[in-house]
């Protein structure tokens, strides 16, 4: 790792505890999602060095901005849309996340998330893809996005064959969202050269928490389905795995957050 990455990390020291970070705003995403982010670097920034944030999507720029804030990374945005006025001119980059960064020559990251925005494009697996090549080794890539795995999801899709995200009338109205199962997800991010660290799903309304008795039973029966999921689909997934995958919380949280190492 270079002096200069050491040095960026010496001479701003994160400006912040860790009680404070409840206070960071919600931004364009499910609630919780930022706090988390900042809790994980509050935890793991000084041993890993990281000195370099990329957000793409980057929205209102919230995030980068609470990540200057606590931790004086030096940070990049990128969207399609005008620079938010959180930050300046070379802290953001028209980039469109279906191409291969081009704004970006030679760019490398120690971090890169992605806050509800592979929903938005349809090439995930590219875009996993892309930021593989721009992480330095070791590197951190934060992915967040809509669950269609709780009771409701299940529910609706069984009635209506809808999810909560999806209705089924409107058509101009609603956005074009790639609901991607956690699966398909896992299978992207293995396939681009990531390790799964962890999965965390959150509660982002507390009207959700009406699902809870119905995942009291269900649990049982998933739990049993994943931890025997050698036997019904003669799968290989390490069972820590297939258990990050299928918590309890799967089954009433509307967000999830992955959080893959560069292999």
């Amino acid at each position: 790792m270079s002096q200069d990455r050491n040095r960026h990390v010496r001479e701003k020291p994160f400006q912040t505890e860790r009680a404070t970070l409840g206070e960071v705003p919600r931004g364009n995403t499910a609630a919780g999602v930022n706090k988390t982010i900042l809790e994980y670097l509050h935890e793991n920034i000084a041993k890993n060095q990281w000195a370099s944030l990329l957000d793409l999507p980057c929205g209102n720029g919230m995030l980068l901005a609470a990540v200057k804030e606590h931790f004086g990374m030096k940070v990049k945005g990128g969207d399609i849309r005008e620079r938010p006025a959180l930050l300046s001119a070379d802290e953001y980059a028209v980039i469109d996340a279906a191409k291969p960064f081009p704004a970006l020559p030679d760019q490398k990251f120690d971090v890169i998330t992605c806050i509800s925005g592979i929903g938005e494009f349809g090439n995930t697996s590219q875009f996993f893809e892309y930021c593989h090549t721009r992480l330095n080794d070791d590197g951190a890539l934060f992915v967040s996005n809509d669950s269609v795995a709780t009771i409701q999801d299940r529910l609706l899709y069984l009635v209506l064959g809808r999810t909560r995200r999806m209705k089924l009338f409107r058509i101009y109205q609603q956005g074009l969202w790639n609901l991607i199962p956690m699966a398909i997800l896992v299978r992207f991010l293995h396939d681009a050269g990531f390790v799964i660290e962890d999965i965390r799903y959150l509660v982002s309304k507390k009207k959700d928490y009406w699902m809870l008795p119905l995942a009291l039973l269900v649990f049982p029966i998933q739990y049993l389905y994943v931890y025997f999921a050698f036997f019904f689909e003669k799968v290989r997934a390490p069972y820590d795995l297939r258990r990050k995958m299928y918590p309890f919380r799967s089954l009433y949280s509307a967000h999830y957050l992955v959080i893959a190492r560069k292999a």
